[in-house]
């Protein structure tokens, strides 16, 4: 994409980074793990549980090629969102703090190396459009979730801007991280 200009290469600061934040976490009473943030309704233990969430998604859909999660019947992608954030979150709250901090130390690890092995001018393996699937990527994965055993990989279903479904293969499902730019994004790739 030259029309961002080279790429800049960050991986160096991630490590540093959760070493920053892992520190942080260590040094927290058990009051502190229960004080509240600026995510209505978590606590610093679901800010910790939700940082987890994000590494074990992003190793089993980047690195192992698991779709994962799947949206339920008419579920926009803020709701799909919403639902699995907090599911997990919820679930976490019977994690202590010391596993937690384990599970990002060596979660992020395994993350780091993933980003090394990455080659910075190759596709990414998330696209933030909401189009339809290359016709190279067939996939029929069923109401359960499950992809058939024909499908070259597993794929996620993503709702487009028109509200109609299609299911895109994980190497082009929709950047997540940042569901308040679809609309906008998609219009850009249609131009």
């Amino acid at each position: 994409m030259s029309i961002f200009g080279a790429a800049i290469d960050v991986r160096p600061l991630f490590p540093r980074e959760r070493q920053a934040m892992v520190g942080l976490l260590r040094t927290l009473s058990p009051a502190d793990w229960a004080k509240p943030t600026v995510c209505p309704g978590w606590d610093v233990h679901d800010i910790a549980g939700h940082v987890a969430n994000d590494y074990l998604r992003r190793l089993s859909g980047s690195r192992d090629g698991y779709g994962g999660a799947v949206f339920a019947d008419d579920e926009t992608l803020p709701a799909y969102l919403t639902r699995t954030n907090e599911e997990f979150v919820r679930a976490t709250r019977q994690l202590s703090p010391y596993v937690l901090i384990d599970l990002l130390e060596h979660l992020g690890t395994q993350l780091d190396a993933m980003w090394a092995a990455r080659d910075l001018d190759a596709p990414a393996d998330l696209n933030v459009s909401c189009g339809p699937a290359p016709p190279s990527a067939p996939c029929s994965r069923s109401r359960s979730g499950s992809c058939s055993p024909s499908a070259p990989w597993p794929c996620t279903p993503i709702r487009q801007g028109n509200g109609s479904r299609s299911r895109l293969p994980l190497a082009r499902t929709t950047d997540a991280s940042r569901p308040d730019r679809m609309d906008r994004v998609d219009r850009m790739d249609r131009a």
